[in-house]
């Protein structure tokens, strides 16, 4: 899956580069299983770290051609999916939501903002970055307790 995503890449690079249009912008959307090791999802962290280090190596090296590269890196999102497994499984969701600093999970907006700010103007000095959107998830202790409300 990687090499699929590093010839389209090359591909894309060529094209956006031989347009002559001044700037362009890539945000891969990786998963916060490519910055931690999950028992069983072994080949799907791989791939997701190896997304991760796509995004740096093309980001330094693309940006010579003005084009940004960077990543946003999304914890378990409410999509429709997701609402569903939780009202079918809640035990399964249930210890991960509670670990949630931000005592919930990612609404679809929340990605989409950040994908929005890394294709503004604004993030036109961001390079080979990604941005977790997780809601504090890998920023805290692992070992870290929350106290009984």
């Amino acid at each position: 899956m990687l090499r699929r995503h590093s010839f389209a890449a090359r591909d894309l690079r060529h094209r956006l580069s031989s347009k002559k249009r001044g700037r362009g912008k890539i945000i891969n959307i990786v998963s916060v299983g490519g910055h931690v090791g999950t028992p069983n999802y072994a080949a799907y962290g791989a791939s997701k770290a190896g997304m991760l280090q796509l995004t740096r190596a093309l980001g330094v090296e693309w940006i010579r051609h003005n084009i940004n590269v960077n990543a946003v890196s999304p914890g378990v999102t409410l999509t429709p999916r997701i609402e569903r497994e939780t009202k079918e499984h809640p035990e399964f969701f249930k210890p991960y939501f509670e670990r949630i600093p931000a005592r919930r999970a990612a609404a679809p907006e929340d990605i989409a903002n950040a994908v929005s700010f890394l294709a503004s103007s604004d993030a036109d000095h961001v390079v080979g970055q990604v941005i977790i959107v997780d809601g504090g998830v890998l920023a805290l202790h692992p070992g870290y307790v929350w106290p009984e409300q």
